[in-house]
């Protein structure tokens, strides 16, 4: 049976491809929570007054995120992802931890050209000038070939890891209105050979 991920379905891996050790991480250190060198609380990292927005920042890596922002000072997060269900349990649980943060909400299919023009048509109409883009939301390719992934499954990869986050960031440094801070900051943190925050 092939194997499926993420609702894609990738021909069998062949043996020859098969990993043979495992995953070696090139760090002597793995830290589970930040470290007085990253913390938020730092008066240079301070987010006081922004609005950012975090794609996929209902769950995991992005609601960590949105806490970071959160606890930095940021004024206004914008949580963005496929699932209202999700988004909703997000919101009550960062408004919990951080009532002084206005938490807003928007439905988002990265890989939807209409529904990244329906985000920001939706920010528009609500006046709100996002100072903080962070591109979090992702799918991470199995371990199986180019070749065996075939060409439906690599453009659905590339619609959200690659097309989405330029259209996102399109529209994030064409929009009008005041930033607080010195300037937009887009923050990718699905391409591991980026730099992972950029200034315009």
């Amino acid at each position: 049976m092939a194997p499926s991920y993420d609702g894609l379905t990738f021909s069998p891996v062949p043996k020859a491809f098969e990993p043979t050790a495992a995953f070696s991480i090139p760090v002597t250190t793995l830290h589970h929570s930040t470290y007085p060198a990253i913390s938020a609380l730092r008066p240079e990292l301070s987010q006081a007054g922004k609005t950012v927005l975090i794609t996929g920042g209902g769950t995991g890596v992005g609601f960590s995120i949105a806490q970071g922002f959160a606890s930095a000072g940021a004024a206004k997060i914008i949580l963005a992802a496929r699932r209202q269900d999700v988004l909703d349990n997000a919101s009550k649980k960062l408004t919990a931890e951080f009532p002084a943060v206005e938490v807003l909400v928007h439905p988002l299919d990265v890989s939807d050209g209409e529904s990244i023009a329906a985000l920001w048509a939706w920010l528009e109409g609500h006046g709100l000038v996002v100072d903080v883009l962070v591109l979090n939301a992702g799918i991470a390719s199995p371990p199986v070939t180019v070749g065996n992934m075939g060409h439906k499954n690599i453009w659905e990869f590339y619609k959200v890891n690659v097309y989405g986050h330029v259209m996102l960031s399109d529209y994030f440094i064409k929009q009008e209105g005041k930033r607080a801070g010195l300037g937009p900051k887009v923050c990718d943190i699905t391409t591991p050979d980026s730099e992972p925050c950029h200034t315009e």
